[in-house]
């Protein structure tokens, strides 16, 4: 829209001569239409772009935000897959641990049940054959020989018969010990599928969470990027508004050259015009100096052939020195502006106003309102633009105030 605005600056031509005549009066008549739809074009596309700088904040600050979140949630997938991946070997070692227990608690068993077999074989053995009579056995020997065969036969059947009973103990005591361990290895076991399973859905709602993050990452890296190339147009946009400023201010140049030139007879000179002063054009501070500067809208250092005064919308703006109106009315990149000339070769400019109280061809005096405060134009705020042109060309109004 920016570039509508330009291309309507370009239609309008400033007046060709410094002098009351109602050639500048017809002639921006005939242009007001066209610089209402500028006007407004300007307005929007610098709303636009406030808008789209904000967007670009606001994804700036989600971006991270999420980013941060991003972070945190890769941090806490990474540990809950961590604690799966202990779960799932805490269950395989209780596997494991189970498999080798019923194995050893079923070779237990059948070593049980072995020994009570022989133990009750033994025993009914004995009983089938009325038991053994020590004394008997002891008394039936005939030598020294025999007697030590069989006390140590005894003896050996005693102990084998303790051990036997001993051992069947043991194993019935290992045997419950094993039954109770693989009791506790299958709670063991539930215990570690509900924990593999909860960190499973755990892991899951993260990794679920994560690539929704991501996916809002890229989407707002798209906005963000698509934004930054409309800002860029706008940029040229701008560029190319201010390369008809810069036409507007060197036609401006050669017409207050002519001026000049016509008003060669004038008493009043330039050195004499500084010593004088110039009253203060509007009640504000000043906001920015003439000199090279960071443009505000472009980023890049470019001469301000002026001094910006700051000021409220609807602040009245006087003539700095009496004079007569060389133009009033849409002045391109200037926007709303009049132009006085004092004779000498100097001249005033006074652009961004939001209203015009004079008319071109008109005389003023020094202080007198000629127009009010605005944003009209290259501007990105209410302030007034004032320039001090010697011959045409600007110079530093400090000099002359």
């Amino acid at each position: 829209m920016l570039a509508a605005a330009a291309a309507a600056c370009l239609l309008i031509q400033a007046p060709a001569v410094a002098s009351p005549t109602g050639d500048l009066r017809q002639r921006r008549q005939q242009s007001e239409r066209r610089l209402d739809a500028a006007r407004s074009d300007l307005a929007e596309t610098k709303r636009q772009r406030a808008d789209t700088r904000s967007t670009l904040q606001e994804i700036d600050g989600q971006q991270t935000r999420l980013a941060a979140e991003l972070a945190a949630l890769t941090q806490q997938l990474e540990a809950a897959e961590e604690r799966l991946r202990e779960a799932q070997h805490a269950l395989r070692r209780t596997k494991a641990e189970i498999s080798t227990t019923t194995a050893q608690l079923q070779a237990t068993e059948r070593d049980l049940r072995a020994r009570e077999k022989l133990l009750r074989a033994r025993a009914r053995a004995s009983y089938m054959h009325g038991g053994i009579n020590y004394a008997e056995a002891v008394l039936d020997v005939r030598t020294a020989n025999e007697l030590g065969v069989s006390l140590q036969y005894m003896r050996t059947m005693i102990t084998e018969d303790r051990d036997q009973v001993e051992r069947i103990s043991s194993l019935e005591t290992t045997y419950e010990t094993m039954l109770e361990r693989l009791d506790e290895l299958g709670a063991a076991q539930d215990e570690a599928r509900a924990k593999r399973a909860a960190e499973r859905d755990r892991v899951a709602g993260l990794v679920a969470r994560k690539r929704e993050v991501e996916a809002q990452l890229a989407a707002q890296e798209q906005q963000h990027t698509a934004l930054l190339a409309e800002l860029d147009t706008d940029a040229q946009r701008y560029r190319a508004a201010i390369d008809d400023l810069e036409a507007e201010s060197q036609k401006l140049r050669q017409r207050l050259a002519a001026v000049a030139s016509q008003d060669g007879a004038a008493n009043r000179t330039a050195t004499q015009r500084s010593s004088s002063g110039f009253q203060w054009p509007v009640n504000g501070a000043i906001t920015s100096s003439f000199g090279y500067r960071t443009h505000p809208v472009l980023g890049y250092r470019r001469l301000h052939a002026g001094t910006d005064f700051g000021a409220a919308t609807g602040t009245p703006i006087v003539a700095a020195d009496g004079g007569v109106v060389v133009s009033a009315g849409w002045l391109g990149g200037y926007g709303n502006a009049v132009v006085i000339s004092h004779g000498g070769g100097i001249a005033t400019l006074y652009a961004h106003q939001s209203r015009l109280a004079v008319g071109a061809g008109s005389s003023v005096s020094r202080g007198q309102v000629i127009g009010y405060v605005g944003s009209t134009g290259m501007s990105t705020g209410p302030h007034l633009h004032f320039e001090v042109r010697v011959n045409g060309g600007p110079v530093d109004a400090a000099r002359y105030l």
